[in-house]
């Protein structure tokens, strides 16, 4: 699954597909085109998942929404507020 999949599956269930903006910005010529993790160990361990992605997402946000603002530190010690936007 790519990321831009996943992100387009958030913003559809946010509503807010349009706030994406896929290519808007030009790739650096370093630009890191394909990370592949590698899973097998997570398959041998015998773990598969139990939901969809979709509806692991619903999940996600519908538990997100529920929580209170936490901040969130970066490694440089700034603080980070995670809002969702509302759903309309």
């Amino acid at each position: 699954v790519m990321i831009r999949d996943v992100a387009n599956l958030v913003g559809k269930e946010l509503n807010k597909v349009d706030l994406l903006g896929f290519g808007e910005i030009p790739y650096r010529p370093d630009q890191v085109m394909k990370l592949a993790p590698l899973c097998e160990k997570l398959g041998h361990s015998g773990w598969k998942p139990v939901i969809g992605l979709d509806e692991g997402i619903r999940h996600l946000i519908n538990w997100m929404s529920r929580r209170p603002d936490t901040p969130l530190r970066t490694i440089n010690d700034e603080v980070l507020n995670l809002h969702l936007p509302t759903r309309n």
